[in-house]
């Protein structure tokens, strides 16, 4: 059946699939075939004969997310309350209804997902409760994409030094080290800038740092060079 989904050749995937009606498996790659066909109301039905299969109801809450059904979607999340997954597809939703404080509370339930947490801390940037962010930050020292919105926490403050303490760590990573030639740019440390453009020749994101760097200090045929 995978075989014939990959091939695109759904119809006759769908005709195996219909063979097999009590076998989650294949009932699962069914849904998957409806939900590529744009056949919700099928995949719906469908998801209705496994109400406790939780990789079936995500792809459900997915349909409901994509129709902009949020109720609905979450009457089925509250069915899975313990699953990290589904959970964090609710913390999705409380977050477009900005709804942050249901959002933290399911946050809170799940303190050692990276993943989970990456959407609380978007909560805490917006709300500007930075001191709480960075106490999350603390729990992931390791990780790139949580230690860049600690970054953007000491920014937002003027922070400069603190920013660039972290960015340290992450040397090599392109997003980080363009928020830390920020971080320069503002400290007006334009050594350490171009030593960042240098590592980052090819980056055209960088490398537009390095022009507004330039044309701040009047270099214009610098800027021009690059």
């Amino acid at each position: 059946i995978k075989f014939l989904i990959q091939r695109r050749k759904l119809e006759e995937a769908k005709a195996l699939c219909i063979r097999f009606p009590d076998d989650r498996k294949a009932q699962s790659q069914l849904l998957e075939i409806y939900i590529k066909q744009g056949k919700y109301d099928e995949a719906k039905r469908m998801g209705e004969k496994f109400p406790n299969a939780a990789g079936i109801q995500f792809k459900i809450i997915e349909i409901y997310m994509q129709e902009g059904k949020y109720e609905e979607a979450k009457k089925i999340g509250e069915k899975f309350p313990d699953n990290l997954v589904i959970q964090t597809k609710m913390v999705e939703i409380h977050i477009m209804e900005e709804n942050y404080e249901a959002a933290k509370q399911i946050g809170e339930k799940f303190p050692n997902d990276p993943v989970m947490q990456i959407r609380i801390l978007t909560i805490l940037l917006k709300e500007e409760k930075y001191e709480e962010a960075r106490e999350i930050g603390k729990r992931f020292l390791n990780n790139p994409v949580i230690q860049s919105q600690i970054i953007t926490t000491y920014i937002k403050e003027d922070n400069y030094q603190e920013a660039i303490k972290v960015g340290e760590r992450f040397k090599d990573d392109l997003t980080i080290q363009s928020q830390i030639l920020k971080a320069y740019r503002q400290e007006g440390n334009y050594a350490k800038v171009k030593e960042i453009g240098e590592k980052f020749a090819d980056n055209s994101s960088i490398q537009q740092g390095i022009i507004s760097m330039y044309i701040e200090m009047g270099k214009y045929k610098e800027a021009i060079k690059i």
